[in-house]
């Protein structure tokens, strides 16, 4: 973020925004970036043996890993079917919360399983995404995704959420709730909303004028 856009966006929440990070100098963040990816290397080799597998196959353990620098020294991963159910896991099953899917569009819907504590930071990484986009009191969200648990974020921050239902299946439904609600802001995927911008226009409705900024 721009110094002035940080300074623009404490002023929305500060517990939210989190400026001690935020306005932090680079070498404070680099060193904070460091010590969290030698922390997730180490717990995603340990406790998944999807990564394991991975890492071990070319030779590299958890301690070679020091920093950012490091990572060119990783592999590349894709999100296919070399992945299990189990290996999704990194914490005892008891201690899962919610269950997410993708929507399947290129094919069986990919599985998302989160914790407790999943939660709490996907809440605080969008409670400081929210500020970053200068959303907060005063604006209406509309929910893009079925993903309830990253909108608890814009909440937190100040914002009126506006959830994702079967009502937001049907763009003409979105449209109108975005005209009728005021909505301010709006989180979706790209062809989403370009979607909804194009069947907007053929409503006559123009997204700015009805009150959308971000």
């Amino acid at each position: 973020m721009q110094q002035r856009e940080v300074e623009k966006a404490v002023t929305r929440d500060s517990t939210a925004c989190s400026p001690g990070i935020e306005t932090s100098p680079l070498s404070k963040l680099r060193q904070l970036q460091d010590e969290r990816l030698v922390a997730l290397i180490d717990r995603a080799y340990h406790l998944s043996g999807f990564y394991r597998r991975l890492m071990d196959a070319i030779g590299i353990r958890p301690a070679e890993i020091r920093g950012v620098e490091d990572l060119q020294h990783l592999p590349t991963t894709k999100y296919s079917g070399e992945m299990s159910a189990e290996d999704m896991w990194a914490v005892p099953r008891e201690k899962g919360s919610v269950v997410l899917t993708t929507s399947g569009t290129t094919g069986l819907p990919k599985v998302i399983y989160l914790s407790q504590t999943d939660l709490e930071r996907w809440k605080a990484q969008f409670a400081r995404l929210s500020c970053m986009w200068d959303v907060g009191k005063g604006d209406v969200i509309m929910a893009g995704y079925p993903f309830p648990a990253i909108f608890d974020g814009f909440t937190a921050a100040g914002a009126i959420l506006l959830p994702f239902t079967h009502v937001s299946f049907i763009l003409d439904n979105q449209i109108r709730q975005i005209e009728r609600l005021k909505v301010t802001a709006i989180l979706s995927g790209p062809a989403t909303f370009l979607s909804l911008v194009k069947r907007a226009r053929e409503m006559g409705v123009d997204l700015k004028n009805a009150g959308m900024r971000v």
